[in-house]
């Protein structure tokens, strides 16, 4: 039985925030969406922020582990506010990640140094609207330090992969 009619309606993934919607991201309540969309669509998450639990990387580490088929997204780079935690436990997780609400956050040099650490094959141009304006966060990421090949995957040709 499928309880599930994401696919039937046309549409790509479902997207989370466990810090707003006050859950854990590795809540096993959530195990039978995960499986349901291996294969069939893909997960967005919300990833980190240092006054919560609910999005930590680790958490989402441990859903990639369990179903190993689901196609992530995630977002801030894998951890808004923690970086470098989200680096270290997603550098060889597959997923894709954003680059949304990370190049105000930090130094230019220091998101072209997170891109190349995960390879730029895997990174997405993203805005974070409506927190922030986009024409903003397309001059943020025109003025980082990267070459045009890594410019033209982050900005459409990862994108494209992504969806198909």
């Amino acid at each position: 039985m499928e309880r599930f009619t994401l696919t039937a309606n046309g549409l790509l993934g479902v997207k989370l925030h466990p810090d707003t919607q006050g859950f854990n991201t590795d809540d096993k309540r959530l195990f039978e969406v995960y499986d349901y969309l291996q294969g069939r669509g893909m997960l967005i998450v919300h990833c980190g922020d240092k006054r919560f639990d609910f999005s930590h990387p680790r958490r989402l580490k441990n859903v990639m582990d369990k179903f190993p088929n689901l196609q992530v997204i995630a977002a801030h780079l894998g951890g808004w506010s923690q970086f470098d935690e989200a680096f270290a436990l997603l550098k060889n997780s597959g997923c894709f990640l954003d680059i949304s609400s990370c190049t105000m956050f930090l130094p230019p040099e220091k998101v072209a140094a997170y891109i190349r650490g995960y390879g730029a094959d895997r990174i997405l141009f993203g805005t974070d609207f409506p927190l922030w304006d986009p024409k903003n966060e397309v001059k943020a990421f025109r003025n980082l330090p990267l070459t045009s090949s890594e410019f033209e995957k982050i900005a459409y040709q990862n994108a494209l992969k992504v969806i198909g």
